[in-house]
């Protein structure tokens, strides 16, 4: 009679351990699937942006009073920037950790300009040419989005 009772508490062990195995499979297929949803997301918006866009749109700089109060992030007033003109944008989206260079500054190509945080990672954003910074159009903290513009060097 023992041996049956000891049969039968090791199937009951047995069978939670599969419930329990199985509990574990299927939220990690839902985990994988929500992921590659977010993948499939991502390829869609950039498909969606066009490769070379001729006009973007641009964030005037924000003053540091205006972001006393509130978390920063992009207003509503735009202004339009041609492409080509010394514009550098951020090659992907981000939150900008650190502004490397002033209005003003003599950079070189190479030169880091900003620090933005993707995924964790901070990535140093540097100067496609030689110039004078005209214009920085975030402030640190700020969200970006990709092809964003970050800030404007002039020759």
């Amino acid at each position: 009679m023992d041996d049956y009772i000891f049969a039968l508490q090791l199937t009951v062990i047995a069978l939670g351990a599969l419930l329990l195995i199985s509990f574990c499979f299927v939220g990690l297929t839902r985990g994988l699937q929500w992921l590659a949803g977010m993948g499939r997301k991502e390829e869609e918006v950039a498909t969606a942006e066009p490769e070379a866009p001729m006009a973007t749109e641009v964030t005037p700089p924000v003053t540091q009073e205006s972001t006393v109060h509130a978390q920063p992030t992009a207003t509503k007033q735009t202004r339009t920037l041609i492409a080509g003109e010394g514009v550098v944008t951020s090659p992907m989206p981000g939150t900008v950790l650190s502004i490397e260079v002033e209005v003003g500054a003599q950079v070189k190509r190479g030169d880091v300009l900003l620090i933005v945080e993707s995924m964790k990672i901070q990535n140093d954003i540097s100067a496609p040419k030689d110039g004078r910074v005209k214009e920085i159009c975030v402030v640190e903290g700020a969200y970006v989005r990709r092809r964003e513009p970050l800030l404007t060097i002039e020759e």
